[in-house]
């Protein structure tokens, strides 16, 4: 089955007022070891997002505001969308995040290239486990027989 991008998506969300500077856009993008932060108006609706791309060049212009560096329009994806839809629009787009909304095109989470990276190898990682697990068996039902078949005789 594939998943809903709401189950592969970061949850808590960490937003910034447009108007903020940079520099505070920054700190907090280091705080929270974020790379892309969704920018909201003064009423918390998504104006953009900032992303480690968007970084000006020297310090110098640490004071611009985040609106005049953010990337705008945002990629939405709802929140029942499914992890192939947005996969191919963040490929398509040549994007590494989009931001998950409810009906109310409220923000409720992001999806990054990392998070689906992440949901993969958990995935992966579990596939290997039933494989191992199922191989190991195997190789018991193998170990039983032999020696069933060495105390037979055989």
């Amino acid at each position: 089955m594939i998943p809903s991008i709401n189950e592969v998506s970061t949850k808590r969300v960490v937003t910034i007022d447009e108007k903020a500077a940079f520099g505070e856009a920054s700190a907090i993008m280091y705080a929270h070891k974020i790379r892309h932060l969704p920018v909201v108006n003064r009423l918390g609706k998504l104006v953009g997002v900032l992303s480690q791309k968007d970084r000006p060049f020297s310090e110098s212009e640490w004071g611009q505001q985040v609106c005049e560096l953010m990337s705008s329009p945002v990629e939405v994806a709802h929140e029942k969308s499914s992890l192939t839809v947005v996969m191919e629009t963040m490929l398509s787009k040549k994007i590494s995040s989009v931001v998950v909304v409810d009906d109310q095109s409220d923000i409720i989470g992001i999806v990054t290239t990392e998070d689906v990276l992440r949901y993969f190898l958990r995935n992966l990682r579990e596939e290997e486990s039933r494989l191992d697990s199922s191989a190991f068996s195997r190789m018991q039902l193998v170990g039983q027989v032999m020696h069933s078949l060495a105390q037979a005789g055989i």
